[in-house]
């Protein structure tokens, strides 16, 4: 865990700008449960049957490293195939709400990718108590979007995730689309102590 705060705040920091993200209120992440993290998503209006969480820290870190930044979102196609929704370059996630409003079309955007993600290597990292995969077969459906955020973020989700799950409950699709919300938060089922979570302080000036 020792190299956890540089990698974090890189993760954390690299949508828009640091400014946004002050303003967003990042506070110093605690130990969570799952119970913990059902009842704060329901201020988000996310329901618990659709969170999934990292099952352990090694699967955290590898979940990040492939969302590169939160609140984000990673989408496949109902055969798991990636399918990116951005230039790989970019590293702002302001698309977003177009793209869940018209994700029918996304398959057909044009936009290249040199990154390679693996369905079932992603899906692996998962721990599931809420049973969300219990019946799930990618194949049911012409889109899979993934959509990462964690508790102490929570003035971002404010701002980000309620606003995205507006859009994804409206349900106005005419392709069938599954969403699953992948919960970043540090969990006491890991085993690690508190005293080595990261602690946040972030300057808007130098």
């Amino acid at each position: 865990m020792k190299n956890i705060l540089p990698l974090i705040l890189c993760i954390l920091f690299s949508s828009c700008s640091f400014f946004l993200k002050k303003l967003g209120g990042i506070k110093n992440p605690k130990m969570e449960t799952f119970h913990s993290i059902n009842e704060y998503s329901k201020t988000l209006t996310i329901d618990s049957t659709s969170i999934v969480f990292a099952k352990d820290s090694a699967a955290f870190f590898k979940i990040n490293r492939m969302f590169a930044g939160s609140p984000e979102i990673i989408i496949f196609s109902g055969s798991k195939r990636y399918i990116p929704y951005k230039n790989d370059t970019s590293t702002c996630n302001a698309s977003v709400d177009n793209v869940l409003k018209s994700l029918c079309q996304v398959n057909g955007n044009g936009i290249k990718t040199k990154k390679v993600f693996e369905f079932d290597s992603l899906f692996s990292c998962f721990v599931d108590p809420n049973q969300s995969l219990k019946s799930f077969a990618p194949a049911n459906y012409d889109y899979v979007v993934l959509i990462n955020y964690a508790k102490f973020a929570d003035g971002i989700n404010k701002t980000h995730i309620i606003p995205w799950n507006k859009i994804i409950k409206a349900d106005s699709l005419s392709c069938r689309a599954k969403y699953i919300f992948v919960n970043m938060d540090y969990l006491k089922s890991w085993g690690i102590k508190e005293s080595s979570l990261p602690r946040f302080k972030v300057k808007t000036t130098s």
